[in-house]
């Protein structure tokens, strides 16, 4: 079902070229298996799902295709590990908690208007308490004891 998507001209198009192309070759099918991810084994926060399942294919489409470690003719696929992608997500969620706070603070540091000031305040505030919604998995009441904090 997969392959006749794939090379579907109103579907998938052949989108698929290179080594990626051959992945889904007949020659390949006793390399498949689908297990399902045992509960608790990795952390699924709104950030680790956004790399987890999007990032790593548009880091592919992107930068990741001049990448081939361990890619051979014979072995086209690329593996990515579930813990450095999600080492990537740590680090862009530290950045993104340490960067708010700081962006803040600078923005209203060159802000000399009161009401500006007062409406710049609002915005970051509604900014984390956002961010905080989506990139982990806190509780509707946790967010808001976060941001009345």
């Amino acid at each position: 079902m997969l392959r006749r998507w794939l090379s579907h001209p109103k579907m998938g198009n052949d989108f698929l070229y290179g080594h990626e192309a051959k992945v889904w070759n007949e020659t390949y099918d006793h390399d498949f298996i689908a297990m399902p991810r045992p509960e608790g084994e990795i952390e699924r926060d709104g950030l680790s799902r956004l790399f987890l399942d999007q990032m790593v294919d548009l880091w592919q489409r992107g930068v990741g295709r001049f990448y081939k470690k361990g890619v051979t003719p014979d072995n086209p696929m690329v593996r990515y590990e579930n813990r450095k992608v999600l080492r990537a997500a740590n680090i862009t969620s530290t950045l993104i908690s340490s960067g708010l706070p700081i962006a803040s603070i600078i923005a209203l540091n060159f802000i000399s208007r009161t009401i500006i000031r007062l409406v710049t305040v609002a915005v970051f505030t509604m900014a984390f308490s956002l961010i905080l919604v989506l990139v982990t998995n806190a509780r509707r009441v946790e967010v808001f004891a976060a941001t009345a904090a």
